[in-house]
């Protein structure tokens, strides 16, 4: 039978903690011990080989040999039950409680003697340093997320509302690239941050995607411009709507493709294009730029990774971009393939199921 231990936390370490406390008798390994009741539980067959006990087996019927074994027997199970298995079965009754629990409300294990005593007190230890790093990474991450909000309420919103603000007006287009690029940097940095906190929601609904990637080819056609990148959109007629979250999909969307232009140099075509196959539209991003090298394909879709000819080209990028676009389509159910090749282009492609 487990014991209902008190719920609450060690503080301090085991060693000085008022609840737990070393053993106050002689101490002995637990093996010393473990061969002491042995040997005191063989003792009694000993001495019944050397007295002559044929009176008292005549006098018991011949059982008492077999019961003297028996008796022997049961009192060595119970000390080594009582010294073993005992605490073990309260060590196992502890960590399901402080795991039911999340560590939250970890009980006392009121173990003190042997090896097990030791095994307890640094098993308290352990989850309270444990259960102090949680807290303190808890804090960080509060921290983290007041950060993110500023970030949000003081920069993106002013951005959003300037970008819309030059639509339309005489702007030297080095000044609308630069909004452009801060505001899109604003926007990978809050999002892969929602999506490590798990706070990316979404909504999933009936999406018309070519009115939605005409509309962010339109908004970073400046962007391709300045670069002298040709920025093209292909497509089947009366293609199907997709079950998919718009404004997701759009951040997709527009990384990809403002991906595909910032690594396409001079002269090149950047396209996007979109048909319809088996119950789903498979939507491509192919551009001619500098490609990916080899090595670097493992690595593409990790937060802040960028690829050595990509910092060489464009030492101002993020490296969030692919690790948004990948976490957004999985949430989707769906897998985005990257093929590429150094100096020969880029080719990035995902499918959504037709609604």
């Amino acid at each position: 039978m487990t014991p209902d231990f008190e719920g609450m936390r060690v503080e301090t370490p085991p060693e000085s903690s008022e609840k737990i406390k070393k053993a106050r008798h002689l101490y002995l390994p637990l093996r010393i011990k473990l061969m002491a009741v042995f040997v005191v539980a063989l003792l009694p067959l000993a001495a019944l080989q050397l007295l002559d006990t044929s009176a008292i087996s005549a006098l018991f019927g011949g059982y008492f040999i077999p019961a003297a074994v028996l008796l022997c027997a049961l009192f060595a199970y119970m000390v080594v039950d009582r010294m073993t298995v005992r605490p073990l079965r309260q060590l196992l009754h502890w960590l399901q409680t402080a795991r039911k629990n999340s560590f939250e409300h970890v009980p006392i294990i009121p173990i003190a003697s042997s090896e097990y005593g030791q095994l307890a007190r640094e098993l308290s230890a352990s989850t309270s340093f444990f259960w102090e790093s949680e807290q303190r990474v808890r804090t960080l991450l509060a921290h983290k997320s007041d950060t993110l909000s500023l970030i949000e309420h003081q920069l993106r919103t002013p951005l959003t509302a300037l970008l819309w603000s030059l639509e339309g007006s005489e702007v030297p287009s080095n000044v609308q690239q630069a909004i452009v690029r801060i505001s899109s940097t604003v926007e990978s940095i809050v999002e892969a941050s929602r999506i490590e906190e798990g706070k990316f929601g979404y909504v999933f609904a009936k999406v018309d995607l070519v009115p939605l990637t005409e509309k962010i080819r339109v908004r970073l056609k400046p962007l391709a411009e300045s670069r002298n990148v040709q920025l093209t959109f292909t497509h089947e007629p009366n293609l199907p709507r997709v079950r998919a979250d718009e404004d997701r999909i759009g951040i997709v969307m527009a990384n990809l493709l403002s991906n595909a232009i910032d690594y396409t140099p001079s002269g090149g075509s950047v396209d996007v294009s979109i048909v319809a196959a088996n119950q789903q539209l498979d939507i491509t991003v192919h551009d001619s730029g500098i490609g990916i090298p080899k090595g670097d394909m493992p690595h593409i879709f990790n937060k802040l990774y960028r690829g050595s000819n990509a910092v060489k080209m464009r030492p101002d990028g993020s490296g969030i971009g692919l690790f948004v676009a990948k976490n957004i389509l999985h949430a989707h159910g769906a897998e985005i393939v990257v093929r590429s090749g150094e100096l020969r282009g880029t080719e990035v492609s995902f499918s959504l199921p037709v609604a």
